[in-house]
């Protein structure tokens, strides 16, 4: 009797050990298929996020396209007031313009590419001005945090064979910079996703609109000379008609060469582009894109990815 009892436990604690490895498995493959279907769904997401953004990005193209048309048709007159804004006129500054793109809504915002100087381009010692005057910095870290980002530059060069970095992020990840640094806080604190660019190949600065401590870091000029540039826009602006300084005049008042200003609008036209994804639910897969003008219209000079780029000011 004792024997068959022993024998009944046995077989209880195997069949009660099956059970326990049959449920750990059948858990698995629960947990294995949610997961896969995630992934799926976000691949999906991704997919048509990114091809709402290409849409997007060409009816943005056409809209500049008719803006030009009609500002040639219809020109402002001096001394009337300016028309009422219309909603087919897309302007550099503006934005969030929305538009819908099959069932996704899109967000376009447009700024003029040269008013920030390519990311790639600056030198080590740009990098150290710009970090101790924009963001704070102490010297030894801004020196620190140049060299980091020199080297990522660098060594992204030599693998992929362009020209540094595809992407704000990247910058980030790769040269090891605080989030803060890159896409600011909020609000009106400094974000260096705002002040540069990446891909438009070019650094000069806009006489009339480049932020003063961008051309104090880019010029090495002293505290002096940019507050004499800051007096002689607000004097320019105040007068009638309005003036515009010229790249000589900037030059001049920083002390450098005047191929490094010039007088906007460029060719360049910046595009950011935010699309919410299905559903309406998680934060939008966000895009940038350049756009350049030329005799035949606006061309898509390169595009890509920044999921994590905040939301542009306009």
């Amino acid at each position: 009797m004792r024997a068959r009892t022993a024998e009944q436990g046995y077989v209880l604690m195997f069949v009660l050990a099956v059970l326990v490895l049959v449920s750990v498995l059948v858990l698995g493959v629960a947990s294995t298929l949610r997961l896969d279907a995630a992934l799926a769904r976000h691949q999906r997401d991704g997919t048509l996020a990114e091809f709402a953004a290409r849409g997007a990005l060409d009816f943005t193209a056409a809209q500049l396209l008719l803006t030009d048309a009609i500002e040639r048709a219809q020109p402002p007159i001096p001394g009337t007031q300016p028309p009422a804004p219309d909603p087919r006129r897309w302007r550099l500054g503006g934005g969030p313009y929305q538009i819908d793109v099959g069932e996704l809504p899109v967000r376009v915002w447009l700024a003029d590419a040269a008013l920030r100087p390519d990311a790639n381009l600056l030198l080590p010692d740009e990098w150290e001005r710009l970090l101790r005057l924009m963001f704070n910095y102490e010297k030894p870290q801004a020196e620190a945090a140049a060299r980091r980002i020199t080297q990522a530059r660098t060594q992204l060069s030599a693998q992929r064979g362009l020209k540094g970095f595809g992407s704000m992020h990247e910058l980030m990840v790769t040269a090891g910079l605080d989030r803060d640094t890159v896409y600011g806080t909020g609000g009106d604190s400094p974000a260096l996703a705002q002040l540069l660019s990446l891909g438009t190949g070019q650094k000069r600065l806009e006489a009339n609109l480049a932020p003063l401590p961008l051309v104090q870091a880019m010029a090495d000029a002293s505290a002096a000379a940019v507050r004499r540039l800051a007096d002689l826009r607000a004097e320019y602006a105040k007068a009638t008609p309005p003036k515009r300084l010229t790249a000589e005049e900037a030059a001049s008042i920083v002390g450098r060469a005047p191929d490094m200003f010039f007088v906007g609008p460029s060719e360049q036209i910046d595009v950011r582009l935010a699309v919410q994804p299905p559903g309406q639910s998680g934060p939008p897969w966000r895009y940038q894109a350049l756009l350049r003008k030329g005799p035949g219209g606006y061309a898509v000079e390169s595009r890509g990815a920044d999921a994590t780029l905040t939301q542009p000011r306009s």
